[in-house]
């Protein structure tokens, strides 16, 4: 799991947990993960890559899934004067960490197995994207996922059978969304255990097709079979 120690990342390894031996990629620890593994901040990024890279091999040779839910989210209108250090942090947070994840996919992702990314309902409409006005680096960073996960799903670079999927959650209950918008009503929003279920759901079918979860939580499961 990609981002493990986040507000999703936890939930999704307490509930993968009871299914999977699960690694913790993520710059900080997670100790529910039977396994853990701790970037490090500033690092050369293709050093720090083929580092992780190693490590994991002592973990496991091949995995079942690969799941990458490491983002954030932050308010950037493109008039802000910090408008380009805000894309560049949501561009680092999710875009980066999920080409690290198709990265590592290419070669520790077993046959017949699942690759999971994580967008956002804000910038999928009627199967279009769209960039709220509000949050344009945040809605960038989390299109560009969404299209990394698609042209993954036809990649000969996967292994036979990976099966790709995105799953894109309105906004989730965590404690920095809260401080972002404290005039939202937080009982509305999605809390990370439903997202982690819907996550664990996914790789736990063995056969995938498109599909709609319920209104709160739109998942498209973007490829049945790699052929």
């Amino acid at each position: 799991v990609v981002g493990g120690a986040g507000n999703l990342g936890k939930a999704v390894i307490n509930v993968f947990r009871s299914k999977w031996a699960v690694a913790n990629i993520d710059y900080s620890e997670n100790k529910n993960a039977h396994h853990n593994i701790v970037l490090k901040n500033n690092a050369d990024p293709d050093q720090q890559l083929e580092n992780l890279k190693k490590t994991l091999t002592n973990f496991s040779p091949k995995f079942q899934a690969i799941v990458s839910v490491a983002g954030g989210f932050t308010l950037g209108d493109i008039s802000d004067k910090d408008i380009l250090s805000s894309t560049d942090k949501m561009l680092q947070m999710s875009l980066l960490s999920s080409i690290m994840t198709g990265n590592i996919a290419t070669e520790f992702l077993d046959a017949n197995s699942f690759l999971g990314f994580t967008g956002a309902a804000t910038v999928v409409k009627e199967n279009n994207f769209v960039i709220a006005d509000y949050a344009v680096g945040y809605c960038l960073s989390k299109i560009s996922v969404l299209h990394l996960a698609t042209f993954l799903k036809d990649s000969p670079k996967l292994p036979t059978g990976t099966k790709v999927f995105t799953v894109n959650p309105t906004t989730m209950d965590t404690p920095q969304n809260r401080q972002s918008m404290p005039n939202e009503d937080p009982n509305k929003w999605l809390k990370p255990e439903v997202v982690a279920q819907d996550i664990f759901d996914a790789v736990s079918y063995t056969h995938l097709r498109a599909h709609e979860t319920p209104e709160h939580l739109v998942c498209r499961l973007l490829l049945e079979k790699k052929k």
